[in-house]
């Protein structure tokens, strides 16, 4: 849907059509030529034309409002991943749509290269609000990663005076920063690092002196490393809830004694705070609750609530004025398009106080899922702050089902999560046992970890419906039982997606669901890439019972199931009587014209003799075009498609 028209001589900004009329937006119900008609036409698109870097759930987000998306076939559906936290002030936001609009209309894009009027004051608000000097805007949460760890390493070299080529930046096990270089080479995620090597030299989790990977949460292996390296470490990066990992909290005297080591060492403490910051966990920033000021702050994602990438790195001028003219920087960075969306974004979690919302909120929704685990043991840890929560399920009472199961299963329900990254790639006997990083936030454990990220506006009755959800449909489908097991049968009985079916055969059900997730979502069969997993699906089922099945380990569909004996015999439609006049070719006529289209006799009225004269025709015939009615099949008329003879 085109923007509403912009008056020119009020250059964006005074059009009174533009202004929020309510607290909601109601999204456009028009479709366009650069929109997918159907879910199965954007993810057969995607398989064909995109590269395979994600296995998303089959689900096409068509529209979008508040807490609530739809798909292309109309089911809505309630968000509670907000787009890892990008969107916590609810998805088209009509004060972010208003800003975005008159932005447009005015300037999008100066480059730094020359000034603009916009990201001034988006400087101005930002630093105001977190508390720090100085702002280096970027685009994406990635780039602000890479920004910290350069701005780390210049500080180090200029202030520090670590020797050229020494400076080390430290990360810890199980992070997620991005999936750039320099985020990989701090990564220990296999799957993030298979293949991408050599890795940037001196940065990383990796402890040089022990060889091993420093543990989140563990303030022993944290005071060795300082004491090994303290002399030649430029930076600490950590996050202050590891999201990825399965929203693991930490304690806060191992953050406050992260501060004390860095200040101890002349070291920067620096927090990834892209997920975890603009009020996610009840604080502006997370590292709030350890009571702490970090050294350098990388905000992304929630920044400009989903409406335009914006991100940026937080930081004291003793630090920020290492960088130098020409020596970083982004053609984006700072435009004035984005710049304004994030002021926008800024002013509505002041406004709406969604710090304290997602605070009192995150609670009702703990103290709601420690009401089901008491009633079910299958739920072993739940863990969060503020809105920013994760649920850890004991595989072994799930009958072998896991995270991926589990969102599907909340996905038919309506409801959306996540799953833990880091927990969703590990299989068979890698998982960690509980505890093993140490620290009051333990490990993950050997679980499926649905990630809950509602966005701060839901009101309550919203909050609670995953408690409903959880309880009612999900956990009590996964209770084990003695008796023998039987496919598990994610269909939806309306059919308005691509839906799974779990094809069992005659093996049992823990066989089938070895996987944590498919490799892809279930596509049709021509896509380049099927699903190499046993699993099956419906292609938009009107009546599932009508529905063709298909196997994505099969090139053909599936035999039916049903015996020739079994068959209902289709039932003859009843002959309707109209009154339209007979056929043109037949007034006047006892028999169709020789070349007609109609000589052609239908197969369950054929003729033996079709050359007979017309006073061999049935009684039933000869009575039909007295009386002026058509013939028995067939449309009136005459001409192509006339009335069929038998």
């Amino acid at each position: 849907m085109a923007p509403i028209a912009i008056d020119e001589q009020a250059n964006g900004h005074t059009n009174a059509s533009l202004n929020a009329k309510a607290a909601s937006f109601t999204p456009a119900q028009q479709t366009t030529s650069y929109h997918a008609t159907s879910s199965q036409q954007a993810m057969s698109a995607e398989a064909s034309y995109a590269a395979h870097n994600y296995h998303p759930l089959p689900i096409v987000f068509s529209k979008a409002s508040g807490c609530s998306v739809w798909d292309p076939e109309g089911k809505e559906y309630l968000d509670f991943l907000s787009a890892y936290s990008a969107v916590n002030q609810g998805h088209c936001h009509p004060k972010l749509i208003q800003t975005l609009i008159e932005q447009a209309s005015r300037v999008t894009l100066s480059s730094r290269a020359f000034y603009n009027d916009v990201f001034p004051k988006f400087a101005e608000k930002v630093t105001s609000m977190m508390g720090f000097d100085m702002v280096l805007p970027m685009n994406t949460g990635a780039e602000a990663v890479e920004t910290g760890v350069k701005i780390a390493r210049k500080w180090g070299y200029k202030v520090k005076k670590i020797p050229q080529d020494k400076a080390l930046v430290f990360s810890v096990q199980e992070n997620f920063h991005g999936r750039t270089f320099a985020a990989i080479t701090m990564s220990t995620d296999p799957e993030s690092r298979e293949n991408y090597g050599p890795y940037l030299p001196n940065v990383g989790s990796v402890c040089p002196s022990t060889k091993k990977v420093l543990p989140y949460n563990d303030i022993k292996a944290t005071e060795e490393a300082f004491a090994a390296h303290g002399k030649e470490l430029a930076g600490f990066v950590i996050e202050p809830i590891q999201g990825e990992a399965g929203i693991v909290v930490p304690d806060d005297a191992y953050l406050r004694r992260i501060r004390e080591l860095c200040d101890q060492y002349n070291v920067l403490m620096i927090c990834d705070e892209i997920q975890t910051g603009i009020a996610r966990t009840g604080k502006l920033l997370a590292h709030e609750w350890a009571g702490i000021k970090p050294d350098l702050v990388f905000l992304g994602k929630a920044i400009s609530g989903g409406m335009y990438p914006v991100s940026c790195v937080l930081g004291s001028k003793e630090v920020m004025l290492t960088v130098e003219p020409g020596t970083h920087g982004s053609t984006y960075g700072g435009n004035p398009l984005g710049s304004a969306v994030a002021i926008a974004a800024l002013e509505i979690v002041e406004e709406e106080q969604l710090t304290q919302r997602a605070q009192r909120l995150g609670e009702v929704l703990r103290a709601g899922l420690r009401e089901i685990q008491a009633k079910d043991p299958m739920i072993k840890t739940i863990r969060g702050r503020g809105l920013l929560n994760a649920i850890v399920i004991d595989e072994g009472k799930t009958g072998g089902h896991s995270a991926w199961d589990l969102c599907m299963l909340m996905k038919e329900k309506g409801l959306l999560v996540g799953r833990a990254l880091k927990i969703a790639h590990v299989k068979g006997d890698h998982h960690q046992k509980a505890g093993e990083r140490g620290g009051g936030g333990g490990g993950t454990g050997a679980g499926a970890v649905p990630e809950i990220q509602a966005p701060l506006p839901p009101p309550p009755p919203q909050v609670s419906k995953p408690l409903r959800v959880s309880e009612r449909r999900i956990l009590a489908r996964w209770r084990k039982r003695k008796r023998r097991r039987r496919p598990l049968r994610l269909i939806q009985r309306r059919g308005h997606l691509l839906t799974w079916v779990v094809a069992a055969g005659q093996k049992s059900l823990s066989s089938h669901l070895h996987y944590t997730a498919p490799p892809r979502p279930a596509l049709p069969l021509f896509s380049p890439y099927p699903p190499r997993s046993p699993w099956a699906f419906f292609p938009f089922p009107t009546h599932l019972s009508l529905a063709p099945r298909f196997s994505s380990l099969s090139p053909l569909p599936l035999p039916s199931t049903k015996t020739k004996e079994k068959k209902k015999k289709k039932k003859k439609k009843k002959k309707k009587k109209t009154d339209q006049p007979p056929p043109s070719f037949l007034l006047g006529q006892t028999h169709p014209p020789k070349h007609h289209p109609s000589r052609a006799p239908a197969r369950h009225h054929r003729d033996p003799n079709p050359k007979r004269p017309a006073h061999h025709l049935r009684r039933r015939r000869r009575t039909a075009l007295a009386e002026g009615e058509e013939g028995s099949r067939g449309p009136a008329g005459g001409g192509e498609g006339g009335a069929y003879w038998g």
